[in-house]
């Protein structure tokens, strides 16, 4: 059958094959794989309906690969699925592979919530907790007393000169928990003035929990207000002194706690341990009041998706169902959206949206990512990571 016939698992005598210039089988059948004279063409090519899928690497060698049925001047490719066509580009232009838009990697939960703002953050705080027991401290001199960070007195203080990482202790008494999450330290431009802080929870006076260790509390006159996260109910709070802005005095003029009252229907955090890639992913937690609340992340410089086909995300959600929606808004005013169906809770789910109908020119600018809560039937936290596109794709320069 010429120099390219395999015939696999039988032998056909001579007058089988008919070495014309054809390359015809004539008279005989194949057995093996049940190809018969009809499969053949003249053409000696067998109908695909009649071949294997080839899923095995490298049972087809790239010189057996060709752009055929394509223009004049055409890349083929693979997306690592497929075998794709690709027309070159115009002159100067370079060829680019995927579009890397994420922005998930904070490392703190004020850098997320800077970068995805809540139009709905609004949390609300009770009046001070740390009223009607007594306060304690590790050190006292100077003629001060602890009770002095806890009389509501911003012209009085407590102090101690001496080796920094004293505390103060306050005990609300017998029978009484508050479940603090503000605390409020008054700061008076003072060489003395906290710089840093931790904030512990006890109901036993004995065992510590840390609820909060600050960064860098602001020097300047006034009230100075650090919130963090506390579901545990305390008898006794104690704030250790950690630094200050000036030698190794340890003084506090007044500290006050605060419980929450009013939550935000919508906000965002940091994540470091449920993610897909990179050292974040971006947190979102949904109230029932967060209906059509959104978070929004300011791009700039701008995306260019120009070209791009499929853009691709990584979505993580306590909940089933279409709950979510991102979309990847235009300086020209388009935005392009998603709302992917959750099929498994707590488990990582891919998500890919087609943006082949969308113009360049709708595309060529994003310069906003928008979250939005579209189902508040339940509360929802959910991940969102590595939002990407892997186009291969011509470019400007």
């Amino acid at each position: 059958m010429a120099d390219y016939t395999i015939i696999r698992g039988t032998t056909l005598p001579n007058s089988a094959i008919k070495t014309d210039c054809h390359n015809l089988v004539d008279g005989a059948i194949i057995t093996f794989g049940n190809i018969k004279n009809s499969d053949i063409s003249s053409a000696a090519a067998i109908a695909d309906t009649k071949l294997a899928t080839i899923t095995t690497k490298s049972k087809v060698n790239l010189s057996a690969l060709s752009a055929s049925g394509a223009s004049a001047g055409a890349l083929l490719y693979s997306d690592g699925t497929t075998f794709n066509i690709l027309s070159i580009g115009a002159s100067g232009q370079k060829l680019k592979y995927g579009a890397l838009i994420d922005y998930m990697e904070y490392a703190t939960d004020e850098a997320a919530q800077a970068a995805y703002v809540s139009n709905d953050p609004t949390v609300t705080y009770g009046s001070n907790v740390l009223t009607g027991g007594s306060a304690t401290a590790s050190n006292t001199d100077g003629g001060s007393s602890p009770a002095n960070a806890f009389d509501g007195n911003t012209g009085t203080y407590w102090v101690y000169n001496g080796d920094l990482g004293q505390w103060v202790k306050y005990d609300l008494g017998a029978g009484v928990t508050k479940t603090a999450r503000r605390i409020g330290v008054y700061t008076a431009s003072n060489v003395n003035d906290v710089r840093s802080l931790k904030v512990e929870g006890s109901n036993n006076d004995s065992d510590w929990t840390t609820i909060y260790t600050s960064g860098t509390i602001s020097q300047s006159t006034g009230w100075q207000y650090l919130e963090f996260a506390n579901s545990t109910a305390y008898r006794y709070y104690r704030i250790t002194f950690q630094n200050g802005w000036g030698g190794t005095v340890n003084q506090f003029w007044e500290i006050q706690a605060f419980e929450q009252t009013g939550y935000a229907s919508l906000q965002d955090y940091s994540e470091s341990t449920i993610k897909t890639q990179g050292s974040y992913s971006l947190k979102g937690i949904s109230t029932t009041d967060a209906l059509n609340k959104t978070l929004t992340r300011t791009v700039s410089p701008t995306i260019d998706l120009s070209n791009v086909n499929t853009v691709k995300s990584s979505i993580y959600s306590s909940r089933t169902g279409s709950n979510i929606k991102i979309g990847l808004h235009d300086s020209g005013g388009t935005t392009t959206e998603i709302t992917p169906n959750i099929t498994s809770a707590g488990a990582w789910q891919s998500v890919s949206w087609d943006v082949s109908g969308v113009s360049n020119a709708n595309k060529d600018a994003i310069d906003s990512i928008i979250i939005t809560i579209v189902n508040a039937d339940e509360a929802n936290t959910f991940y969102i990571d590595d939002i990407c596109s892997n186009d291969l794709r011509w470019v400007n320069p």
